[in-house]
């Protein structure tokens, strides 16, 4: 089911596409769109996700929360990232300075001031390495930065493409 947000005075609802409210506003957001099913809302300065019938669906018991991707989602406290799955429950621990939502089974995901890439198990399967990573597109390909220069990596960290400034 497709929903779209509306707002009422500084709280987020949702309507379905015959503009009945299906989710009263009464939601802080961070974003106004579901994803997996998902949508992160913040209750008292703390970030969890409702569900499209807008039940709490996971305690808002994190510092900052992205959308579920593949059915996974970068939650952060006290300063490290991990990601949880659907139900709730760590997938990945917390240990990354930063992380993005997966896109084609790896997500960007950062140590330090170098970014890397892990499989849906938190397994390091590109080396951090670049300035900035960004999501794998349908192609399979990332676009990357390196010292200024960008290029294109496939799947295994291998360029496809790379500038040289």
């Amino acid at each position: 089911m497709s929903l779209y947000d509306i707002q009422i005075d500084g709280k987020t609802g949702f309507i379905n596409k015959n503009g009945k409210v299906i989710i009263q506003p009464e939601w802080d957001t961070k974003v106004s769109w579901f994803s997996d099913g998902f949508c992160p809302v913040i209750v008292n300065g703390k970030q969890g996700f409702i569900n499209e019938q807008g039940i709490l669906k996971i305690e808002p018991i994190y510092d900052e929360v992205e959308i579920f991707s593949e059915g996974l989602a970068p939650v952060k406290n006290d300063g490290l990232w991990g990601y949880i799955n659907i139900d709730g429950s760590l997938s990945v621990n917390f240990q990354f300075d930063d992380a993005d939502v997966f896109s084609k089974g790896l997500a960007a995901v950062k140590f330090g001031d170098k970014w890397g890439y892990v499989d849906s198990q938190g397994v390091l399967v590109i080396e951090p390495q670049f300035d900035t990573a960004y999501d794998f597109n349908d192609e399979g390909m990332a676009k990357v930065e390196i010292s200024q220069n960008y290029g294109w990596i496939d799947s295994k960290g291998g360029f496809i493409w790379m500038c040289d400034i």
